[in-house]
């Protein structure tokens, strides 16, 4: 699963013959919101593992920390969609953390002994982590609103 935060680009670039700095300043928002998700899955992770001796986490609860592959596998990056649309992705790398599914979702084994429960790391901070980038944005563009109209 991967964290994904789409803005529509369209609303904004009329935005952007008012005040060149509406682009720039929502690159900054987004990269700045996807640190911060990116920093609390990391929180997450670390927190489930802090002991000498490992302990697997309780089902429904974010994954612990073994190795620390997992949290070194973490990613967040801003970009633009292929529609022009700003986006903030927050992901597990899939070529150090192939099981990182196996932990979000779980898994079905034929035995009961070899099923896993799903551990969800980052569906917990997604739709969270949306709300934050939508109330940044709108602060945002009010802000140079305000100051175009003065």
């Amino acid at each position: 699963m991967i964290l994904t935060a789409e803005v529509d680009a369209k609303g904004l670039r009329s935005l952007v013959r008012i005040g060149g700095r509406i682009d720039k300043e929502t690159k900054a928002i987004i990269r700045r919101t996807a640190q911060e998700a990116r920093r609390e899955l990391v929180a997450s992770i670390n927190k489930q593992g802090s002991g000498t001796i490992h302990q697997a986490s309780a089902p429904g609860r974010p994954p612990a920390r073994l190795t620390g592959t997992l949290v070194r596998s973490i990613r967040a990056r801003a970009a633009r969609s292929r529609r022009g649309d700003f986006v903030f992705v927050v992901y597990a790398d899939p070529r150090t953390a192939f099981y990182r599914h196996f932990l979000e979702f779980g898994t079905r084994g034929l035995l009961h002994s070899q099923r896993i429960a799903p551990r969800p790391f980052i569906a917990p901070i997604q739709a969270r982590f949306i709300l934050i980038l939508q109330q940044r944005l709108s602060t945002s563009i009010d802000m140079a609103l305000k100051e175009r109209a003065t």
